[in-house]
């Protein structure tokens, strides 16, 4: 092999190498690029406690999103919670 061809092996090798740490990052991350609908909901009870920014949504113990975010509505006096869910499931 020539110069040329062992480098753009190389260069390939090393592309598809980092393809996989990027998947692999994403991965363990738990973040969703495609494939996940975000939905504002208002709890049942006005008092809410646990959940945070971050955790996991869970449905018969299977994870199917996350938790985007949790703000007050001062005029409701209600929780507003964002989530991330996997399209599937909505």
């Amino acid at each position: 092999m020539n110069k040329r061809s062992v480098e753009i092996s190389v260069g390939f090798f090393v592309l598809i190498g980092m393809l996989c740490v990027a998947y692999r990052t994403v991965k363990l991350g738990k973040m969703e690029i495609l494939g996940a609908i975000t939905i504002a909901s208002r709890p049942v009870s006005p008092r809410l406690s646990g959940p945070e920014a971050g955790a996991t949504v869970d449905m018969a113990g299977v994870e199917i999103g996350q938790v985007e975010s949790i703000e007050l509505d001062m005029q409701a006096y209600t929780a507003l919670v964002t989530m991330k869910i996997r399209q599937e499931v909505v």
